[in-house]
């Protein structure tokens, strides 16, 4: 080191830093409300010091935690808290902090005593007058006799009676769900639950769709079994869906819906508590865009005793829910009898009668009176039946007066139950308990993993090659899939990342050469693109069908040539094994024949025209004769023109390949051996 100073030793702070501890991070108000205590702080200055506490995040996650923290706490609206924020800022004073009851409007206290007598005197017997009603009173009588523009809105009205008609209703024992403005629903546990507000309780029922579903070319859209019906059978590929609708209790708002073409299971219900807590997203072809849909997390669920909605996945769901959030999480509760449903099922009997009676494929309610030939007209895919659902649910019912206040529609006494106010949009990552899983999906090179027979990639999983992780997806879109860490214990392991659909452009290729009704993809923006699991299901097997078809066209051909390289394997192995066997048979001959001509060659003395007519040649060998030994039998040199009949003999056997006849004139070929010279006498 260049100094003197020791290693453990710690620079000199400077007099303008910032020392940073534990709690600069923390983002528990609870525990900074406990330090206000201890430092003496009084409790009307919290107020001041929680927004200092949010304004002095060191990240935006830190405040975006702090101030939803702070808005809790405080029971303040979003919109005010922003503007305290916005005016601590600006050095602006900002009002004293009181966790006393909200001081009533002056007008609030000149009105009141005579809504009340209103109501009294409009609630005689069991008739309980609407706030409406009173308003309406309210308001002639500002207008008509004190002759002022200025009266209490119709929400401070029903603020000052909700009490007086909870305590009327409450004398009378608790209603349904359908009863009344405020209900009272009680559980099979004995338990009541009071629904003061929207998305405090909710109801999930299904039922099975009235109509039929289209068939296209003759051929089933979907992996499935069909489903059978009790009375009429169906044809081939023509289904009746399900349909799952969850709904607000408190103003008969549908929150979101689901069909399934299997009865609906847990995952099921889990993706339809998605869809309700999340905003909704319709693709372009829906033409929703100017729709306003509810939405938003819920803390109780009603439900009947089907095993779908009691199931214990359902259950942790909610306990799930709650202990990564305190906005989120909810009870299941059963409800005490069948009629106590009644409110969801009156959205079916609502759907028979002005949406499946105009389809041609309506079955009717009644199963003792359906038509025969229902599922022969089946004129709707899935995508048109999920359309007709979401036009009628979200452009039409929702949009409709209230039934207890014709003032009011659903949507408008849905947002006046959130006092005016959307709910919080909630993070997509905390509700991915929710979506669907594929529990061991192995990954392969590359990042690889395999869904649906479509390859997915991600760069991160190229560190999990050989490994398993679990992928969640929703049904809605799965171009783009979610990689966790692999599941133990039935508790989501870490979030990863995305995978995306790999060759992407195979699916537009299909969809117009099938000549498929399915809108295709934008390849240079598949960010914004959506393609559901049905759509990629549909294609899928259109394109097995396709498949089948050409096969069954090309069938004469590929028979006509199908085995004909086995049959060839076969003829060329007989003919090897036929040469082989005349191989050896002419080369056990021959050699026979050889040993024969040898032994007669020997016996015989060379009587060869050449030498006879040269005499010195022959006195030369009759010399050398006299010094060698005799030479052996074998020795003796054969006729050339033996050797020339042996070779015309083969051809006369018409050997059938040249490399026998090399083979035969090889084992066969004279051989000229010379005799030794005997050594020198001297």
């Amino acid at each position: 080191m260049s100094d003197d100073r020791p290693e453990t030793e710690l620079p000199e702070c400077p007099d303008n830093a910032v020392l940073l501890d534990e709690t600069s991070y923390s983002t528990n108000i609870h525990e900074y409300v406990r330090e206000l205590v201890q430092q003496g702080i009084e409790k009307e200055e919290w107020k001041f010091w929680i927004i200092q506490w949010v304004a002095e995040s060191l990240t935006p996650a830190i405040k975006r935690v702090r101030k939803q923290s702070a808005i809790e706490y405080l029971g303040a609206k979003k919109r005010t808290f922003e503007d305290w924020l916005a005016k601590h800022l600006a050095g602006e004073p900002v009002p004293r902090f009181s966790r006393g009851k909200k001081p009533k409007h002056d007008l609030t206290l000149e009105w009141e005593p005579f809504i009340i007598n209103a109501w009294k005197k409009g609630s005689k017997g069991k008739r309980i007058m609407n706030p409406a009603a009173v308003h309406r009173k309210v308001e002639r009588e500002a207008l008509d006799i004190r002759k002022t523009n200025e009266y209490p809105s119709y929400s401070t009205v029903r603020r000052i009676l909700q009490p007086l008609i909870e305590k009327e209703r409450a004398k009378n024992g608790a209603s349904s769900a359908g009863q009344g403005t405020i209900s009272h629903l009680l559980t099979r546990a004995g338990e009541t639950l009071k629904v003061d507000y929207s998305n405090k309780v909710i109801q999930i029922d299904h039922t099975k769709v009235d109509a039929f579903s289209l068939i296209i070319d003759g051929k089933d859209q979907f992996h499935i079994v069909e489903v059978e019906d009790d009375s009429i059978p169906p044809i081939v590929g023509a289904i009746r869906l399900y349909l799952s609708v969850a709904k607000d209790v408190f103003s008969k708002c549908i929150l979101g819906h689901l069909l399934s073409v299997k009865q609906p299971s847990s995952e099921d219900v889990a993706q339809l508590i998605r869809k309700v807590i999340l905003p909704k997203q319709f693709p372009p072809d829906y033409d929703l865009r100017d729709v306003q849909v509810p939405y938003g997390s819920f803390s109780h669920l009603y439900v009947d005793g089907g095993k779908d909605l009691t199931a214990e996945h359902v259950k942790q769901i909610g306990r799930y829910l709650k202990r990564i959030s305190p906005g989120l999480g909810f009870i299941v509760h059963l409800r005490r009898k069948p009629s106590d449903g009644g409110d969801v099922e009156s959205v079916f009997g609502g759907l028979n009668k002005r949406v499946w009676s105009e389809d041609p494929s309506y079955t009717g309610s009644n199963t003792t009176e359906r038509p025969k030939d229902a599922q022969e007209k089946a004129c709707l895919t899935f995508r048109d039946m999920d359309k007709r659902v979401s036009w009628y649910f979200y452009g039409e019912y929702n949009n409709e007066n209230h039934t207890k206040d014709p003032t009011e529609t659903r949507y408008t006494m849905w947002l006046e139950g959130m006092d005016g106010e959307l709910p919080p949009v909630i993070d997509e990552k905390k509700l991915d308990s929710c979506l669907r899983k594929m529990q061991d999906a192995k990954v392969y090179r590359d990042g690889v993993v395999q869904f649906k027979n479509r390859h997915y990639q991600g760069e991160f999983l190229r560190a999990f090659a050989g490994q398993s992780v679990t992928i969640r997806y929703s049904s809605d879109d799965i171009l783009r899939l979610r990689a966790y860490e692999l599941e133990t214990d039935a508790k989501p392991g870490r979030f990863l990342g995305f995978v995306e659909m790999r060759n992407v452009y195979e699916i537009n290729k299909w969809i117009d050469k099938l000549k498929l009704p399915i809108k295709k993809l934008e390849l240079n923006n598949l960010k914004s693109e959506t393609f559901s699991l049905e759509e990629l299901e549909e294609v899928l097997a259109a394109v097995k069908a396709g498949k089948g078809e050409r096969k069954s066209e090309t069938e004469p051909i590929r028979m006509k040539y199908r085995g004909k390289g086995n049959d060839l394997v076969k003829s060329r192995e007989k003919e090897l094994r036929k040469r082989r066997s005349q191989t050896k048979n002419s080369s056990k001959k021959n050699s026979k024949h050889s040993r024969g001509k040898a032994s007669s060659v020997s016996t015989a003395p060379p009587t060869t025209p050449e030498l006879n007519e040269n005499p010195s040649s022959n006195g030369l060998a009759t010399t050398q004769q006299e010094h060698t030994t005799p030479a052996p039998t074998t020795t003796a040199i054969p006729d050339p023109r033996k050797v020339i009949s042996m070779q015309e003999k083969f051809h006369e056997k018409n050997v059938e390949s040249f490399e026998e006849q090399l083979m035969a004139a090889e084992a066969n070929r004279p051989r000229l051996v010379v005799p030794r010279r005997k050594g020198r006498s001297w």
